[in-house]
């Protein structure tokens, strides 16, 4: 994985974790990323936490 694309992913888990307002549509306003994008990180990050999943 590249130095950029681990960057967007930790930047988008960060803003997931501490804004109030953590929606899809938010996080990709703030980042400038694509929703899917967004949608596919955390979605990536929900999945590496499910214990037992």
């Amino acid at each position: 994985m590249s130095d950029l694309q681990d960057k967007k992913e930790v930047n988008v888990i960060h803003l997931f974790l501490t804004l109030k307002e953590n929606t899809v549509p938010n996080i990709a306003k703030e980042t400038g990323l694509l929703q899917t994008t967004v949608h596919k990180i955390i979605n990536k990050y929900l999945k590496s936490k499910i214990i037992n999943g």
